[in-house]
């Protein structure tokens, strides 16, 4: 996806801010001074991809101090060329309003579906790299550093796998282990459980005095309850009547006004000013007949104007596809000139590293022939082959080292094992021995001892003897028998490089190092080849355009500029002046046109004027009593009723949703069943609620003295409880129990989930960063290597040529920024491979670099632009000359 246009109506300190018309292009420079909103800028982006979080107006750290909402809106383009517009708006709450495929959707405060398959936080901390980014890493192991950058793809709030495994280990062993070692829940709950099972008969006799207490207790209680429930209903009888009586007396006030303003419909289609209504359609008659004489003689001029089209403009207009396509063509070729540019570049740095390779691998210069040979050369049959010699010779340094270790041994004396033998049975008898002196016992322990050490003493040189001896498994020739097999491993490769020039000291010492350099030296050939022809290609379309100009010219017989823009320039100039006689003819016919439509529309409006006045007329007479006067007085007072008497019931209405229930209840308390009066009802209601007031205080008095009793008889624990308190404990084991093998589960899983995604993922990750480094460096350091402890390390060479292993705290501060910006690109690529690419943003991480590499860095990102939008943002003026220079869209934010 790309961002092609972004506009923020309200967003922190950009306001009104549009990026222009003209769309962002695939690298893009934003520059600014300190505090000018370089961060505002990515958040404003970020929040248009992910939705704008905190989601509340107070909260949200970007609200604008001007008390504007906070708005923006971006136009999109994705890898497919659909087009979208996505617009987010921050009031009470986030809304959102999604553009594509012709239709409009109403999103919410959701993430655009092009990037769901990255994550809020991991895209905000892998693919935005800041300078203190960079400067927090010193502070970490770098095994740390490859479980977030690797396992962990960038995101600071998850924990490395080891981590969690480890975590679960320690919490499944503190509910449970072997030994009794350490505090384990399972088993003091397996005490606590034998000791409650004690306490059960104790509870058993106290149960009895409880459960009648408990019976007298429910029945008194249901008694009160439903005292206080009718002394409730009296009550609310008492309010219905007080609350009931004002409603009615407006309800009645509505009725008359309605008597007043008469049937329903007797005012339908006057409107609510009848005589300001009626002198309007009076003023439109008039001002219409005006306007509708004035455009009879406005049709005049336009009928000129039509008449300007003469024959000439017109042919230059049929010429009109052949001159666009010659402009195409001219505006393309400038690209391409700058293309050629970037290939004769790039061409060149291949060469060089094809060079690199070849010098430290080969002999010579490889001959066309021979390349064509690297090219065929299938990189997986040649691993095999190294594998196979390198196998071979450990196998043939192996076995020599184990007979040097077996002949400095010393042998298993049989007289060792038969001392032990003798103490090992001496110190049985005293042990069995029934007697009570402590110093047999004592005796026997140190003989039991002596006996072990002589035993163990016996074993480990008899084991150490035996390991060491070349000849146990291999027989007397496994010296040359390996030695053989290597030397056959060694010429299966030499047959598989015939017709190449192999250096013998790296064909002699050949590991999976050869296999990379001769996998990259076949890369940067067809590489090579690939930008060889694409600079032909280019160079015969330039051809093609100086072509097209000038059989053009010669169709159209005239003399043209040998440049081609200064042709193109003097066809577009006769191409707009026919165009503008075109246009002026077409718009001069489509005035008449239009003036002839607007007559018709005025005498139309004219005619639907009219009429409305004298039905206006018709009804106002009926009124008045043909009196047209007299019938706006009447209307305006019966309207006046009307509005009153609904204004009323509206208000009736909003303050008493339940009207027609409280109108009912209204009816109900005038004729309760025998017709009594509303005041009757009232005065029985409030003598019934003090009769009933005095017995609730005399049934509350026996509740507490019930509930006093039954707490004495429930000071114990009963066996109902002790019962469910030894179900909750067993139950709490068993799930323990289970919570310990799941989390065992869990630990293993992880472990190999965490080794399998290595295996996968850490290879292309690491082998993509190798290629960036040596790109920034120059190829001062190609390869980028992590070994079992999780620490980095980079190849370099020297100046004698020589490659040198560094490990990366060892690297300058600038070297370890330029390492980490390679490695998280990679992560950047892996994280949406095969997926919508997401825009980068970049913001002053090459401020350490030294100018070679920083130019290098630029060209970097330039390329990786091709497949991805980024964003550079930086303080630096000539940075962003730079930039701007090398096609970058520049962004001022000031």
């Amino acid at each position: 996806m790309k961002l092609h246009r972004i506009r923020a109506r309200a967003f922190g300190l950009l306001e009104d801010f549009d990026s222009g018309p003209t769309p962002l292009a695939d690298l893009n420079v934003v520059v600014g001074p300190n505090e000018s909103g370089k961060t505002t800028f990515f958040h404003l982006l970020h929040s248009i991809i992910f939705g704008l979080y905190p989601a509340s107006k107070d909260q949200h750290p970007y609200t604008p101090w001007s008390g504007r909402d906070l708005e923006v809106e971006a136009e999109i383009r994705l890898e497919s060329g659909e087009k979208w517009v996505i617009h987010r708006k921050l009031a009470g709450s986030p809304t959102a309003r999604l553009e594509r495929n012709e239709g409009v959707e109403n999103f919410r405060n959701q993430t655009l579906p092009c990037a769901r398959h990255v994550t809020r936080n991991v895209f905000r901390q892998v693919f935005a790299l800041t300078l203190a980014e960079i400067a927090s890493l010193e502070s970490h192991a770098w095994s740390e550093i490859q479980d977030r950058l690797i396992g962990g793809m960038g995101a600071r709030d998850l924990v490395p796998a080891r981590s969690v495994a480890e975590a679960l280990e320690t919490e499944a062993k503190s509910l449970w282990r072997p030994n009794r070692r350490g505090t384990q829940e399972i088993r003091i709950l397996r005490g606590q459980i034998r000791g409650a099972k004690a306490a059960r008969a104790e509870a058993l006799e106290a149960d009895g005095v409880q459960r009648e207490a408990m019976r007298e207790l429910e029945r008194t209680t249901e008694t009160l309850k439903a005292a206080r429930a009718e002394r409730k209903q009296k009550r609310r009888l008492i309010e219905d009547i007080t609350h009931l009586l004002p409603i009615r007396e407006r309800m009645d006030q509505a009725a008359r006004l309605e008597v007043e303003a008469g049937p329903a419909g007797a005012l339908d289609g006057l409107p609510a000013d009848p005589a300001a209504e009626r002198e309007r359609l009076l003023d439109e008659v008039a001002t219409l007949g005006s306007r509708l004489r004035k455009a009879q003689a406005d049709a005049e001029e336009p009928r000129d104007r039509e008449r300007a089209f003469s024959a000439k403009p017109r042919a230059v207009l049929e010429a009109r596809r052949c001159i666009e396509e010659s402009n195409d063509a001219v505006a393309a070729a400038g690209p391409m000139g700058a293309r050629l540019s970037t290939l004769d570049q790039e061409i060149r740095d291949r060469e060089r590293r094809i060079t690199s390779d070849t010098a430290e691998v080969f002999e010579r210069t490889l001959t066309s022939r021979e390349e064509a040979t690297v090219r065929a050369l299938v990189v997986r049959d040649l691993h095999d082959r190294v594998r196979d010699a390198s196998a071979a010779r450990d196998r043939v340094q192996e076995h020599a080292v184990r007979a040097t270790l077996g002949g400095a041994l010393p042998e298993a004396s049989p007289r060792t094992l038969a001392a032990g033998l003798v103490a090992a049975l001496a110190a049985a008898i005293l042990l069995v021995w029934p007697t009570d002196a402590p110093w047999v016992r004592g005796l026997g322990v140190l003989l039991a001892l002596a006996a072990s050490t002589a035993g163990a003493r016996w074993w480990t040189l008899r084991q150490a003897r035996r390991d060491g001896d070349p000849g146990v498994d291999a027989g007397s020739d496994a010296g040359a028998r390996l030695a053989r097999q290597s030397e056959e491993a060694a010429a299966v490769l030499h047959d598989f490089l015939s017709g190449l020039p192999v250096r013998s000291e790296a064909l002699a010492e050949a590991g999976p190092e050869f296999v990379t350099t001769v996998s990259r030296l076949q890369e940067s050939i067809e590489e090579l080849g690939a930008r060889t022809g694409e600079t032909e290609r280019t160079k015969a379309a330039l051809e093609t355009v100086d072509n097209r100009i000038a059989e053009i010219a010669q169709n159209l017989g005239v003399e043209l500029p040998q440049a081609g823009a200064a042709a193109i320039h003097v066809l577009q100039t006769q191409l707009r002046e026919a165009e503008r006689a075109k246009e002026t003819s077409r718009s001069g016919r489509a005035e008449l046109e239009r003036v002839k439509r607007h007559e018709a529309e005025l005498e139309a409006e004219l005619a639907s004027r009219t009429q409305t006045l004298e039905s206006l007329d018709q009804v106002l007479r009926t009124l008045g009593g043909e009196d047209v006067e007299a019938g706006v007085e009447a209307a305006i007072r019966m309207r006046r009723a009307g509005e009153q008497a609904t204004e009323i019931r509206n208000e009736l209405e909003r303050s008493h949703p339940d009207l027609e229930v409280l109108m009912a209840r209204l009816a109900e308390v005038d004729h309760p069943g025998g017709g009594e009066s509303g005041d009757d009802v009232l005065a029985e209601a409030k003598i019934a609620v003090e009769e009933l007031s005095d017995r609730i205080e005399t049934l509350a008095g026996q509740v507490r003295d019930l509930q006093n009793t039954y707490e004495r008889a429930a000071e114990r624990t009963t066996a109902d409880q002790i019962d469910g308190e030894i179900d909750a404990l067993e139950n709490q084991v068993w799930g323990l129990e289970r919570e310990h093998d799941r989390k065992i589960v869990l630990a293993f899983a992880i472990r190999e989930a965490d080794r399998r995604f290595r295996e996968e993922h850490q290879p292309d990750v690491i082998r993509r960063a190798s290629a960036y480094l040596a790109t920034i460096t120059a190829d001062r350091y190609d390869r980028i290597m992590v070994d079992d402890s999780g620490a980095f390390h980079v190849r370099g060479s020297s100046d004698g040529g020589a490659a040198t292993m560094v490990a990366a705290e060892s690297l300058s501060t600038g070297a370890r920024e330029q390492l980490y910006l390679a490695t998280r690109l990679a992560i950047v690529n892996q994280l949406d491979h095969d997926r919508e690419r997401l825009p980068m943003f970049i913001d002053e991480a090459l401020v350490n670099w030294d100018a070679a590499r920083r130019n290098r860095g630029f060209q970097l990102l330039r390329e990786l632009s091709q497949t991805r939008q980024v964003f550079v943002m930086t303080c630096h003026e000539h940075w962003a000359k730079e930039l701007t220079d090398a096609g970058a869209h520049r962004i001022d934010l000031t």
